[in-house]
């Protein structure tokens, strides 16, 4: 992993805010329905992810060629990005909680 850090962050640069976006929207719905909605949260993330994925495929379709010929896969750089942003969004209820 640490081997291609840098791919990872330029892989990652274009989901960032719309990774955010959906943070916060996760957020937003346990703050409305109360804790008894994080799980469900979970769901939401799916979504987005899905969304996410799709948006990439759609407009950066010819940048995957990039990252294959660096010799790091498709699927490796999903799923760091996604392990990260998972990471993100738990860090951000734990604070939300803490806040609570």
């Amino acid at each position: 992993m640490w081997i291609h850090r840098k791919l990872i962050l330029i892989f990652y640069r274009p989901l960032f805010i719309a990774n955010l976006t959906i943070n916060a929207i996760a957020i937003l719905f346990v703050r409305i329905w109360g804790w008894h909605f994080v799980l469900n949260t979970l769901f939401i993330k799916a979504i987005g992810y899905a969304i996410l994925i799709g948006y990439q495929k759609m407009l950066y379709s010819e940048v995957y060629f990039y990252y294959r010929n660096a010799g790091v896969a498709i699927r490796t750089m999903y799923s760091y990005t996604f392990c990260w942003d998972f990471l993100l969004f738990v860090v951000l209820i734990y604070f939300y909680f803490l806040i609570n």
